[in-house]
Formats: structure tokens, C-alpha cells, sequence
């Protein structure tokens, strides 16, 4: 691992190496790529890849310096507390199982759920697979580019009907209430901005407006995340203080539309308490 995690970053850009040739090329210094935070990683992985200066001062671009902490006023706060009243907001993680030979759909064999990072290293770990994947819409570009993939990826639900409806194939969700969130952050999906090899002013030309990109985009609690979202509703969807939770659900779905949905990304695991089956 080189000593500067800036260095990593860069290295993976100007070698566009795959996950399994990263692992391969630092060999025991493999683990302290593993034992970066979720924070951490993006920020050492968004400024290596990112190399093109944003300033006159030459400040390196750091995705993570984009990311303003949750911060509400009295009477925003009170604008919020009117939309959220009786519409309880949840946060859902989604996955798939195939059909056993009887037909029936079982329910997902664990109940931590991991970052794709963690998931991949786990596979490694116990079955050797050098080329495991546990999540198809998780891909080398999200993790070297970005560099998110140490977090838990959710998406919204509002008294219990889900943005973006019926997600194409997948089978269970687990639902878990704002406050079982300590940390995370909102935002569109990002990777759906650029590919990962975009020449570097188009890049460039995406983040410098990233504060208008009409997306809401914050970090803090489960409970912050909720409150941020319900103020971009109300400033830039035009969505009343009274709307039903369908209203609001439509006004999520309209902001972006899958695969370029809003997103929940959570810095650390989530025990799951029930496995729901997603209905047909």
C-alpha cells in the first residue's frame, strides 16, 4: 500500500486496474486498502482519480469536501416536521435469491448487511473466489472512480411505499427505521454523470456545478438524511407541507429516474430484522 493514500488513488487511475489486479499488486500490503474507513477510502480514491485541479490555488478535488454536513434552521426545520407528520420515512436494502426446486422463494441466508467491499473481501476470503461478485450493479468503475463502495447502499420508502417501485429482479428487501442510521449520506447515483474514463474537463465540468445538480445531496444521521431530502422536496419539487406519502413518493421518483435514483449511502453495517419478500 503506498504510504500516501492519495497515491492509491492515482494509482488506480493511471493503471485502470480491476479489483483482482489491485489486490494482486499490493499482496500484503492488501489490508490496509481494507482497513481504510468508508470516508477514507472515497476521499483517497476521488482525489487520486480526480487529479485535475479545481482552483487557482490548486486545491485537489476531494468528493467528499462536496458533501455538506445536515444542517437545518428553526424554521426549515418546522417546514420539515409539517411534511414528515404521519408519513414515516424508511430506508430499504434489496437483494435476490433464486427459487428453490418446490418454486418457493427462501429468505436470504444472512442477516449483517455489508458493503459490496466487505462482501467481496468475505467471498475471498472463505471460498477463494478470486472473481466474486455480490453485486452485478456494483462495478470496478463505482469503486475506483468514486470510490463508494465501503458503503451500504438503501433507497427511500415512505410509509411504506418504495421509491422506484418494483426493482427489476429483485426478490427480499430488510426495512430499517432513520434511526438505526448513524451515518451516511443522499445523492443521486453519481456514476450515472460520467464513465470512468471521460476525459478530465468533461469530469471537471460536472463537479464544479455539483452544488446544482437538482439532487439532494448531504450527510449525517438517518434522521438528518430524511430531513434534508423532505427540504429539497419542499424548495425545489414544489411539494406542499401536506402531500400524501404517494405525492411524495412521485416527486421522489420524478427528481431522478432509475437507474439514476436517489440514494442512501450508509457508512456501516446494517442488521437486518426480517427479510421481506418484494410483492409480485
Amino acid at each position: 500500500m503506498p504510504d500516501d493514500n492519495d497515491a492509491f488513488g492515482t494509482f488506480l487511475r493511471d493503471e485502470h486496474k480491476d479489483r483482482d489486479a489491485v489486490r494482486k499488486h499490493l499482496g500484503d500490503h492488501y489490508p490496509a486498502l481494507c482497513a481504510l474507513g468508508p470516508w477514507e477510502f472515497m476521499a483517497a480514491v476521488s482525489r487520486g482519480y480526480f487529479s485535475t485541479k479545481l482552483s487557482p490555488e490548486g486545491k485537489p478535488f476531494c468528493f467528499n469536501d462536496h458533501i455538506p454536513q445536515v444542517s437545518l434552521d428553526a424554521v426549515q426545520t418546522a417546514r420539515v416536521d409539517a411534511l414528515l407528520k404521519g408519513r414515516p420515512w424508511t430506508f430499504r436494502h434489496y437483494t435476490s435469491v433464486a427459487a428453490g426446486k418446490d418454486g418457493k422463494l427462501p429468505p436470504p441466508d444472512f442477516d449483517v448487511i455489508r458493503s459490496h467491499f466487505d462482501v467481496y473481501d468475505h467471498l475471498v476470503a472463505t471460498a477463494q473466489q478470486a472473481g466474486a461478485t455480490p453485486n452485478k450493479n456494483t462495478k470496478s468503475d463505482d469503486w475506483r472512480t468514486l470510490g463508494n463502495v465501503k458503503f451500504v447502499f438503501t433507497l427511500f420508502a415512505v410509509d411504506g411505499k418504495p421509491v422506484l417501485g418494483k426493482l427489476p429482479k429483485m426478490t427480499h428487501y430488510a426495512e430499517f427505521a432513520p434511526e438505526d442510521i448513524t451515518d451516511g449520506w443522499v445523492s443521486k447515483d453519481y456514476m450515472s454523470e460520467f464513465y470512468s474514463f471521460s476525459p478530465y474537463d468533461e469530469v471537471l465540468e460536472i463537479f464544479t456545478r455539483i452544488g446544482n445538480i437538482p439532487a439532494p445531496l448531504a450527510r449525517g444521521t438517518g434522521p438528518d438524511i430524511v430531513k434534508a431530502t423532505a427540504l429539497f422536496l419542499l424548495d425545489h419539487c414544489k411539494v406542499s407541507p401536506d402531500a400524501s406519502a404517494d405525492d411524495i413518493v412521485a416527486a421522489l421518483d420524478n427528481v431522478v429516474r432509475f437507474p439514476k435514483g436517489i440514494e442512501v449511502k450508509v457508512a456501516h453495517t446494517l442488521t437486518v430484522k426480517e427479510w421481506k419478500e418484494v410483492p409480485v
